[in-house]
C-alpha cells in the first residue's frame, strides 16, 4: 500500500510540475503530493 501512496504522489507531483497555467492548482497540487508521501510513511 505505501508503494501505491508513492506513486500516486508521484504522479500528482508530476502534474503539478506540468501546470503552467493556473498557479495555484500547481501550489496546491505540490502541497497535497508532499502531505500524501509524509502521511504514507506512518
Amino acid at each position: 500500500l505505501r508503494d501505491k501512496n508513492d506513486e500516486v504522489a508521484k504522479v500528482v507531483q508530476t502534474y503539478a510540475e506540468s501546470e503552467t497555467i493556473n498557479k495555484s492548482l500547481s501550489s496546491g497540487l505540490l502541497n497535497f503530493s508532499n502531505t500524501l508521501s509524509v502521511i504514507s510513511d506512518y
